[in-house]
């Protein structure tokens, strides 16, 4: 049997459509908080020039519409704005992230049942871009320089357009090229060292542009994981919706830690990103359920990959990234690494028992996220 069918344009469309529907059927339900955020951030932007959506990066000291926003992509849903409603824009995009998705899995591997397998468990994909339309068009560029990424010119231009779009998308490059560097050694090796340096200034640059929103981010992202581990500030807690993971009389509750470790003070000052903060504390928080959780996904990553010691210097590193920001946004990067793992070895593993059952946990997992997405959404407008 061939399990490698060549895809037609017509049948990845096919694909795509039905795809498409399932998730446009969901979205009437939407009332996300991002979405609904977007939305009207699509209807105000009209009222701004592109010379006050730029300013960002020529005036430091003014504040700006939407601070934490990235003028590329506010200035993408300008020009947008012109000509459609947010529902045919969200849709447009929603159609555009589907097809480039599956063309990423099938850069991989072309197998027919590794592409429905894939797609049935791609619950944080999902949720994601029915969540936020920025992750959403900046995840689109992000496939797309992963398709290219053997084409440094054609990987370089979607790479920029990504993190311009959401400077969130170093994070995402960051952890996923730091890995995939050792796990596909033909990626830049074939590279001198005076080659290699180039690329490497070309990887730095879109950070040195992005730097204030880098930053915002990160100061957002650690004092949201400070209050959250405050006992004191119940409030903030509670409209968190912050959860204890173990019973109380569980083997695990009693494993359970929280160490906050504040490594240093500041006061910063970046009014067009909204912060002027003084005496601020700079923390690592580390906390048993983020290991957990992290340990989960680096398991089929290390069984897939075959690769130990990368797959635990890839752990290190989220790690201690996770200890500043927390793990929200790791799932998603961990589950591109899984798939990405997962296919291409599939052609190799496809009548290992033990390799289809290790994919099949976490189809069962990830197929019950998707249950109580769809239930949450359809009963409560909400994603997560």
């Amino acid at each position: 049997m061939n399990h490698n069918m060549e895809f037609t344009k017509r049948s990845r469309l096919l694909y795509t459509l039905f795809i498409f529907l399932i998730l446009f059927f969901l979205n009437q339900y939407n009332q996300h908080g991002d979405y609904l955020y977007y939305k009207q951030v699509f209807f105000d932007i009209n009222t701004y020039s592109f010379k006050e959506i730029w300013a960002p990066y020529f005036k430091v000291t003014e504040r700006v519409f939407y601070y934490n926003a990235e003028p590329l992509f506010l200035s993408i849903l300008k020009l947008f704005s012109l000509h459609l409603t947010y529902e045919l824009f969200n849709s447009f995009t929603l159609f555009i992230f589907i097809y480039v998705y599956l063309n990423f899995i099938l850069s991989i591997d072309k197998s027919r049942i590794a592409l429905i397998i894939v797609l049935i468990s791609s619950y944080y994909l999902w949720s994601l871009v029915l969540a936020s339309e920025k992750n959403k068009i900046s995840i689109i560029f992000l496939f797309l320089s992963l398709i290219f990424r053997h084409k440094l010119i054609i990987f370089f231009i979607f790479y920029y357009l990504a993190i311009l779009i959401h400077s969130s998308m170093i994070l995402y490059y960051f952890i996923i090229l730091s890995f995939l560097y050792f796990y596909e050694p033909q990626f830049l090796l074939k590279f001198n060292f005076k080659k290699k340096l180039i690329i490497f200034i070309f990887f730095i640059i879109p950070i040195f542009f992005q730097y204030g929103f880098v930053v915002g981010k990160t100061i957002g992202y650690n004092e949201h994981e400070q209050r959250l581990i405050d006992k004191s500030d119940t409030v903030y807690q509670i409209e968190n919706d912050r959860k204890i993971v173990f019973n109380e009389d569980s083997v695990l509750n009693k494993l359970k830690f929280e160490k906050e470790l504040k490594i240093f003070f500041y006061d910063l000052k970046l009014r067009y990103v909204g912060i002027d903060v003084a005496n601020r504390s700079f923390s690592l928080i580390f906390n048993s359920e983020v290991i957990l959780r992290l340990i989960f996904f680096y398991l089929f990553i290390c069984f897939f990959s075959k690769k130990i010691l990368l797959t635990i210097f890839s752990f290190s590193l989220v790690l201690i990234i996770s200890s500043i920001i927390g793990i929200s946004r790791f799932p998603i990067i961990l589950f591109i690494l899984i798939i990405f793992t997962f296919l291409d070895n599939y052609k190799y593993q496809f009548n290992n028992k033990n390799y289809l059952f290790t994919y099949a946990l976490f189809l069962i997992f990830a197929t019950w996220k998707m249950y109580k997405m769809i239930i949450q959404i359809t009963n409560y407008g909400q994603i997560y």
